[in-house]
């Protein structure tokens, strides 16, 4: 395979990979009045790969059941082949701008067979039919965009397939071969086996051993899928079976629904029974620092709102302030804590308080301590006198 320029890849927003896969022989057909039909064609095969220029990538049933559920998805639901990638280059460079980068043929329909592997229902146009029918072409290389985008909204929706490109340079081989003609593709997935891994996947999310939404969206899309190529003669059947997984999907989802409410609504209270309890601490923790240190630091009733302020806002502070006595030890508190003299009558409360502000302002301290600066610098000016 060609590693594709880094200039052509930038201008895609770096997300095609282009993956040269290998074919083992060509179908020959369309000889001259014969009808042509639209053909099954493999694109792309399972497998991880780590030797591609691009980087390592995998695939696998989820990847391609994200490019069909991306493809079925769209109101075109064309998606072009073309000769070496012509598609996925720089539109301005090469021959392109001459002749522009037409379809050679086009995947109108997309599904996974039976070996697991990706298939697309290919109309070919006359010169790509000519160069399979004459083996000039050998290999296919689908164009995947991993890690794609919603056009419209811009939320991830994993990987898509953008063209699929003629080739002679392949990256991977062990493909079937390209097809002139109509061919039976690798064999569908039968629906009993979708419906198998459909179940599995459901209790596994039920019993919460791994699989997740995405897994089900997946199961749902693979078993959809089967369901559309059925035979006529099988839609009963086929039909109370997804009836009955429908059913059992709807329960399992009203189940986690109501689960998730149910938790949601534990951890509402719980909060709110932690608020409640953290407030109900808060008030008793200045309602005995009120009570031990009203006399010592001459606390009234106005400064039960700052006191409330403070222990919300700085626990740790108020608590280094107002260290916690125990009720039997405090009747020693003024042994403990240092009384402070009141000022003489000659220093009113108006005094105390309107120094009080002035030394806040001045010397940034809070209320209390210069509430109590205040009284002592009154008390000595008063003894001055």
């Amino acid at each position: 395979m060609k590693n594709p320029k880094k200039r052509d890849r930038d201008f895609y927003d770096g997300e095609a990979v282009l993956l040269d896969l290998g074919i083992a022989d060509v179908h020959t057909a369309g000889s001259m009045g014969e009808e042509v039909k639209p053909v099954w064609v493999q694109i792309a095969k399972q497998g991880a790969f780590a030797g591609h220029a691009a980087g390592p990538f995998k695939l696998d049933l989820s990847t391609f059941s994200e490019i069909i559920s991306n493809f079925r998805a769209t109101e075109n639901r064309r998606i072009p082949w073309d000769f070496e990638h012509a598609s996925e280059k720089d539109p301005t460079q090469g021959s392109i701008p001459v002749a522009g980068a037409p379809a050679q043929g086009w995947i109108t329909e997309m599904k996974i067979g039976d070996d697991g592997n990706l298939y697309g229902l290919t109309s070919w146009g006359d010169l790509a039919r000519q160069y399979v029918r004459e083996g000039k072409y050998r290999y296919c290389s689908p164009a995947i965009r991993f890690e794609s985008k919603d056009r419209v909204t811009g939320k991830p929706i994993g990987a898509r397939l953008t063209s699929v490109a003629l080739t002679n340079e392949p990256f991977l081989d062990g493909m079937e071969p390209l097809a002139a003609k109509d061919a039976e593709p690798g064999a569908k997935l039968t629906l009993a086996r979708c419906m198998s891994d459909l179940r599995k996947c459901m209790t596994d999310h039920a019993s919460k051993s791994g699989s997740t939404c995405r897994d089900l969206h997946i199961a749902c899309t693979t078993a959809l899928a089967c369901y559309e190529d059925a035979d006529d003669g099988d839609v009963s059947m086929k039909l109370r079976d997804a009836e009955g997984e429908a059913a059992r999907s709807t329960l399992l989802l009203r189940e986690a629904t109501a689960t998730i409410e149910a938790q949601a609504e534990e951890l509402r209270a719980l909060r709110e029974e932690k608020a409640a309890r953290d407030e109900r601490d808060v008030l008793e923790d200045v309602q005995v620092a009120f009570d031990t240190y009203k006399d010592t630091k001459k606390l009234a009733d106005p400064d039960r709102a700052l006191l409330l302020s403070w222990r919300r806002s700085d626990p740790a502070g108020f608590r280094k302030m107002y260290p916690a006595i125990r009720p039997v030890e405090r009747h020693l508190l003024r042994s403990v804590v240092p009384p402070e003299v009141r000022p003489r009558a000659t220093s009113n409360a108006a005094e105390v308080a309107e120094l009080a502000r002035r030394l806040m302002s001045e010397r940034g301290l809070s209320w209390i301590e210069a509430k109590a600066q205040a009284a002592q610098q009154l008390r000595s000016q008063a003894g001055a006198r």
